[in-house]
């Protein structure tokens, strides 16, 4: 009865000491994560301990992805990867499983892990061809790995003509991502190499060049002057 008037502090005092009891009763659990929720009270630690529950005993697409957004906000990407494929192996609806692979890439590129966010990433552009926002996330992982990648000016500037095919292709497929995908491009061709280092390591202009790192893209010679 007071559920609807009570502050998130009152229900959280409340819920705490119920889930300290244990509780294997999923009607329960349901209850306490939608109130909850209701109040916008789910940056706590009963929150998280109800929904954790509920999705052991109940797991669901959705539960596994709310898990990971939780374990996202926690820092803690390991666990987050976890819920993330369990989500998308629970998913059949092919715009969430997208969406899910998305968020999977993120968490991937995150810790660093570039070649495995690549391939979330190709998942969830495999799953809806006509979406651009994966190849924004892939010239975004790209530009991430960018000082990792070689221990030249070319070297590491070249990363950025690959990232930058990413953000053309993005805005070419979908044009709704076109004011993202040319403000990612104008702020990232300033990082290509120059005249100088091409000219120095040979190569010209509009020519192919295999990028290498963990990449290994063809892409087309470009500078920044």
């Amino acid at each position: 009865i007071f559920a609807p008037y009570a502050s998130c502090e009152d229900l959280i005092l409340v819920f705490k000491e119920r889930l300290s009891l244990g509780t294997d009763n999923i009607t329960l659990l349901k209850k306490i994560t939608t109130l909850l929720y209701k109040k916008d009270c789910t940056e706590n630690e009963v929150f998280y301990t109800a929904a954790t529950q509920l999705h052991e005993l109940d797991p669901t697409a959705k539960s596994a992805y709310d898990m990971g957004n939780m374990s996202i906000a926690k820092e803690n990407y390991d666990e987050a990867v976890s819920y993330y494929n369990q989500a998308i192996q629970l998913q059949e609806d092919i715009d969430y499983k997208a969406s899910y692979y998305l968020k999977l890439c993120y968490a991937y590129q995150i810790k660093g892990a570039y070649a495995d966010a690549r391939s979330a990433a190709n998942s969830a552009a495999s799953l809806k061809p006509e979406w651009g926002e994966p190849y924004l996330m892939l010239g975004d992982i790209y530009v991430a790995s960018s000082s990792s990648c070689g221990s030249s000016n070319l070297e590491r500037g070249s990363v950025y003509w690959v990232a930058v095919d990413m953000f053309s292709k993005a805005k070419s497929i979908d044009n709704i991502l076109t004011e993202k995908a040319n403000k990612r491009i104008s702020t990232y061709s300033k990082y290509f190499p120059s005249q100088e280092d091409c000219f120095f390591n040979d190569i010209e202009p509009g020519s192919s060049y295999k990028v290498g790192c963990w990449i290994g893209k063809s892409t087309r010679v470009r500078t920044r002057d």
